[in-house]
Protein backbone atom coordinates (compact mmCIF):
# COMPACT_ATOMS: atom_id res chain seq x y z
CA UNK A 1 0.00 0.00 0.00
CA UNK A 2 2.31 2.12 0.69
CA UNK A 3 4.52 2.05 -2.59
CA UNK A 4 1.18 2.74 -4.38
CA UNK A 5 1.25 5.79 -2.84
CA UNK A 6 4.49 6.70 -3.65
CA UNK A 7 3.69 6.27 -7.63
CA UNK A 8 0.61 7.92 -7.66
CA UNK A 9 2.92 11.53 -6.22
CA UNK A 10 5.12 11.43 -9.28
CA UNK A 11 1.76 11.55 -11.37
CA UNK A 12 0.82 15.16 -10.06
CA UNK A 13 2.98 17.87 -11.90
CA UNK A 14 5.51 19.78 -11.03
CA UNK A 15 4.78 23.83 -10.34
CA UNK A 16 6.58 26.09 -8.56
CA UNK A 17 4.83 26.62 -5.37
CA UNK A 18 2.70 23.69 -3.70
CA UNK A 19 -0.28 25.57 -5.09
CA UNK A 20 -1.71 23.31 -7.63
CA UNK A 21 -3.41 25.39 -9.31
CA UNK A 22 -0.01 27.43 -10.72
CA UNK A 23 -0.47 25.29 -13.54
CA UNK A 24 -2.89 27.54 -15.56
CA UNK A 25 -0.07 30.54 -15.24
CA UNK A 26 0.54 29.86 -18.46
CA UNK A 27 -2.51 29.71 -19.77
CA UNK A 28 -3.33 32.99 -18.53
CA UNK A 29 -0.04 34.67 -19.97
CA UNK A 30 -0.79 33.20 -23.41
CA UNK A 31 -4.50 35.24 -23.24
CA UNK A 32 -2.74 37.87 -22.08
CA UNK A 33 -0.49 38.19 -25.23
CA UNK A 34 -3.35 37.31 -27.40
CA UNK A 35 -5.30 40.20 -26.59
CA UNK A 36 -2.22 42.32 -26.62
CA UNK A 37 -1.29 41.73 -30.25
CA UNK A 38 -4.86 42.29 -31.03
CA UNK A 39 -4.56 46.10 -29.66
CA UNK A 40 -1.29 46.94 -30.97
CA UNK A 41 -2.59 45.89 -34.22
CA UNK A 42 -5.83 47.08 -33.70
CA UNK A 43 -4.02 50.77 -32.93
CA UNK A 44 -1.56 50.34 -36.29
CA UNK A 45 -4.74 50.57 -38.40
CA UNK A 46 -7.31 53.37 -39.64
CA UNK A 47 -11.18 52.03 -38.96
CA UNK A 48 -13.96 53.49 -40.86
CA UNK A 49 -17.74 53.33 -40.10
CA UNK A 50 -20.74 54.19 -42.39
CA UNK A 51 -24.16 55.70 -41.00
CA UNK A 52 -26.51 55.49 -43.15
CA UNK A 53 -29.68 58.18 -43.26
CA UNK A 54 -33.20 56.54 -42.08
CA UNK A 55 -35.78 56.72 -44.58
CA UNK A 56 -33.60 56.03 -47.36
CA UNK A 57 -34.13 52.80 -49.76
CA UNK A 58 -31.91 50.40 -50.34
CA UNK A 59 -28.75 51.18 -51.58
CA UNK A 60 -29.73 51.43 -56.00
CA UNK A 61 -28.21 50.47 -58.73
CA UNK A 62 -26.48 53.55 -61.19
CA UNK A 63 -25.80 53.40 -64.47
CA UNK A 64 -22.25 53.18 -65.51
CA UNK A 65 -23.09 54.90 -68.83
CA UNK A 66 -24.05 58.08 -66.46
CA UNK A 67 -22.41 61.74 -66.54
CA UNK A 68 -21.91 63.13 -62.69
CA UNK A 69 -21.13 66.43 -61.35
CA UNK A 70 -19.10 66.66 -57.85
CA UNK A 71 -19.73 70.04 -56.44
CA UNK A 72 -16.95 71.52 -53.78
CA UNK A 73 -17.99 71.11 -50.42
CA UNK A 74 -17.21 74.51 -48.30
CA UNK A 75 -14.01 73.69 -46.02
CA UNK A 76 -14.66 72.96 -42.82
CA UNK A 77 -13.53 75.02 -39.38
CA UNK A 78 -11.72 73.54 -36.75
CA UNK A 79 -10.74 75.46 -33.49
CA UNK A 80 -12.18 78.24 -35.01
CA UNK A 81 -9.88 78.50 -38.22
CA UNK A 82 -10.78 77.07 -41.75
CA UNK A 83 -9.08 73.70 -42.44
CA UNK A 84 -8.13 74.49 -46.41
CA UNK A 85 -9.05 72.41 -48.96
CA UNK A 86 -10.59 70.04 -47.18
CA UNK A 87 -13.88 71.01 -49.13
CA UNK A 88 -11.74 70.07 -52.17
CA UNK A 89 -10.00 67.17 -51.45
CA UNK A 90 -12.93 65.19 -50.71
CA UNK A 91 -14.66 66.51 -53.99
CA UNK A 92 -11.52 65.27 -56.11
CA UNK A 93 -11.29 61.62 -53.74
CA UNK A 94 -14.89 61.21 -55.05
CA UNK A 95 -14.68 62.59 -58.66
CA UNK A 96 -11.42 59.74 -58.75
CA UNK A 97 -13.67 56.92 -57.51
CA UNK A 98 -16.79 57.49 -58.98
CA UNK A 99 -14.64 58.27 -62.49
CA UNK A 100 -14.22 54.48 -62.37
CA UNK A 101 -17.03 53.72 -63.20
CA UNK A 102 -19.12 56.49 -64.54
CA UNK A 103 -18.55 57.50 -68.06
CA UNK A 104 -17.24 61.16 -67.00
CA UNK A 105 -17.18 62.60 -63.49
CA UNK A 106 -17.23 66.67 -63.46
CA UNK A 107 -15.76 68.54 -60.69
CA UNK A 108 -17.31 71.87 -59.54
CA UNK A 109 -15.15 75.13 -59.39
CA UNK A 110 -16.57 76.77 -57.03
CA UNK A 111 -18.92 75.62 -53.63
CA UNK A 112 -22.67 75.97 -54.57
CA UNK A 113 -25.58 74.87 -52.58
CA UNK A 114 -27.42 71.58 -53.21
CA UNK A 115 -30.14 73.58 -55.56
CA UNK A 116 -27.33 75.27 -57.53
CA UNK A 117 -25.54 72.32 -58.06
CA UNK A 118 -28.27 70.83 -58.89
CA UNK A 119 -28.84 73.30 -61.52
CA UNK A 120 -24.78 72.88 -62.91
CA UNK A 121 -26.00 69.30 -62.91
CA UNK A 122 -28.54 69.72 -65.54
CA UNK A 123 -26.83 72.83 -67.45
CA UNK A 124 -23.62 70.56 -68.32
CA UNK A 125 -26.43 67.15 -69.12
CA UNK A 126 -25.26 65.53 -65.44
CA UNK A 127 -27.97 62.48 -64.56
CA UNK A 128 -26.67 62.21 -61.45
CA UNK A 129 -25.26 65.44 -58.70
CA UNK A 130 -22.74 63.77 -55.64
CA UNK A 131 -23.12 66.30 -53.02
CA UNK A 132 -20.65 65.96 -49.85
CA UNK A 133 -20.58 67.85 -46.83
CA UNK A 134 -17.61 67.31 -44.62
CA UNK A 135 -18.91 67.21 -41.21
CA UNK A 136 -15.53 66.90 -38.96
CA UNK A 137 -12.22 67.10 -40.48
CA UNK A 138 -10.21 66.96 -37.09
CA UNK A 139 -6.34 66.98 -37.50
CA UNK A 140 -4.64 66.00 -34.36
CA UNK A 141 -1.05 65.45 -33.14
CA UNK A 142 -2.30 61.75 -32.65
CA UNK A 143 1.86 60.62 -31.64
CA UNK A 144 2.10 63.40 -28.42
CA UNK A 145 -1.61 63.63 -27.05
CA UNK A 146 -2.76 59.77 -28.07
CA UNK A 147 -5.69 61.69 -29.87
CA UNK A 148 -6.77 60.21 -33.40
CA UNK A 149 -7.55 62.25 -36.25
CA UNK A 150 -11.34 61.95 -37.43
CA UNK A 151 -13.03 62.29 -40.27
CA UNK A 152 -16.84 62.60 -41.19
CA UNK A 153 -18.08 63.15 -44.56
CA UNK A 154 -21.83 63.29 -45.78
CA UNK A 155 -22.29 62.08 -49.24
CA UNK A 156 -26.11 62.53 -50.76
CA UNK A 157 -26.56 61.62 -54.58
CA UNK A 158 -29.23 62.59 -55.95
CA UNK A 159 -31.17 62.21 -59.50
CA UNK A 160 -30.13 65.33 -61.40
CA UNK A 161 -33.35 65.62 -63.24
CA UNK A 162 -35.82 64.37 -60.59
CA UNK A 163 -34.15 65.60 -57.61
CA UNK A 164 -34.92 62.66 -55.83
CA UNK A 165 -32.02 61.48 -53.29
CA UNK A 166 -31.24 57.90 -54.43
CA UNK A 167 -28.79 57.51 -51.21
CA UNK A 168 -27.55 59.23 -48.51
CA UNK A 169 -24.90 58.30 -45.85
CA UNK A 170 -22.06 59.58 -43.55
CA UNK A 171 -18.65 58.26 -43.83
CA UNK A 172 -16.68 58.14 -40.50
CA UNK A 173 -12.84 57.42 -40.53
CA UNK A 174 -10.76 57.38 -37.51
CA UNK A 175 -6.12 57.25 -37.73
CA UNK A 176 -4.65 54.33 -36.24
CA UNK A 177 -3.13 55.69 -32.71
CA UNK A 178 0.77 54.08 -33.23
CA UNK A 179 2.06 56.73 -35.96
CA UNK A 180 5.09 59.08 -36.60
CA UNK A 181 2.99 62.47 -36.87
CA UNK A 182 2.70 62.03 -40.88
CA UNK A 183 -1.03 60.85 -41.33
CA UNK A 184 -3.76 63.84 -41.81
CA UNK A 185 -7.54 63.54 -42.23
CA UNK A 186 -7.39 63.13 -45.77
CA UNK A 187 -5.86 59.94 -45.70
CA UNK A 188 -8.63 58.55 -44.09
CA UNK A 189 -10.79 59.86 -47.30
CA UNK A 190 -9.79 57.33 -49.56
CA UNK A 191 -10.58 53.65 -48.48
CA UNK A 192 -14.35 54.52 -47.41
CA UNK A 193 -15.23 56.62 -51.15
CA UNK A 194 -13.64 54.04 -52.89
CA UNK A 195 -15.98 51.31 -50.90
CA UNK A 196 -19.36 53.52 -51.20
CA UNK A 197 -18.65 53.98 -55.09
CA UNK A 198 -18.04 50.52 -55.69
CA UNK A 199 -21.11 49.40 -53.90
CA UNK A 200 -23.45 51.06 -56.44
CA UNK A 201 -22.24 49.15 -59.04
CA UNK A 202 -20.27 45.52 -57.65
CA UNK A 203 -24.01 43.73 -56.31
CA UNK A 204 -23.06 41.75 -53.04
CA UNK A 205 -23.80 37.75 -53.44
CA UNK A 206 -26.25 36.52 -50.94
CA UNK A 207 -25.80 33.15 -49.68
CA UNK A 208 -27.55 30.68 -51.41
CA UNK A 209 -29.17 29.86 -47.37
CA UNK A 210 -29.87 33.26 -47.17
CA UNK A 211 -32.07 33.75 -50.67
Amino acid sequence: MKKRRKRLRHLVPKTSSNNPFAIVKPIHFSLFSAVALMLIFAGCQHTYDELRSDGVAERPRLKSAAIAYVPIPPDLRFKGEFVQDSGKKTAYALQDEFAKYFRRVYVGRRVETLDESLATAREFQCDYCIYATVIRWEDRSTENTGLRDKLEIQIQIVDSVSEETLDKTVLKGKSRLMTDGGDSPADLLLEPIRNYAASFFNPIATPSALK
